[in-house]
């Protein structure tokens, strides 16, 4: 009877151990599968990203580059949101990110014809 007891824990627990494993393989944390056009947005991103930091430096000396800065920061910001939306599967928190680049190049644009 004891060893009857025994084998059916031992058998409960590798079942629950294999769900596991299977949920865990499964689960991806949300990430897409890495292809070629994923790759070359996240680097557009790192790209755009340093030039933003650059033209920010820019303008910390120059109060000229604003406009420019404006429109590298809303482009960084709608390559943000996309990366946010197909690569780590976050679709509602990337419209945060279409939004405030959307505004930032049409203020800029508005801002630049003198309207």
């Amino acid at each position: 009877m004891a060893r009857k007891k025994k084998e059916e824990k031992e058998v409960k627990t590798t079942k629950k151990s294999t769900k596991t494993v299977e949920k865990n393989k499964k689960d991806n944390n949300g990430v897409s599968k890495i292809n070629r056009f994923n790759i070359l947005f996240v680097d557009l991103q790192v790209i755009f990203t340093v030039l933003t930091v650059i033209v920010l430096i820019w303008y910390l000396f120059d109060k000229s580059a604003w406009h420019f800065l404006q429109i590298i920061l809303g482009i960084t910001m709608i390559i943000i949101g996309y990366n946010n939306k197909i690569i780590y599967n976050r679709p509602k928190f990337a419209w945060v990110y279409y939004i405030t680049g959307a505004v930032l190049i049409i203020f800029d644009i508005l801002l630049l014809l003198g309207v």
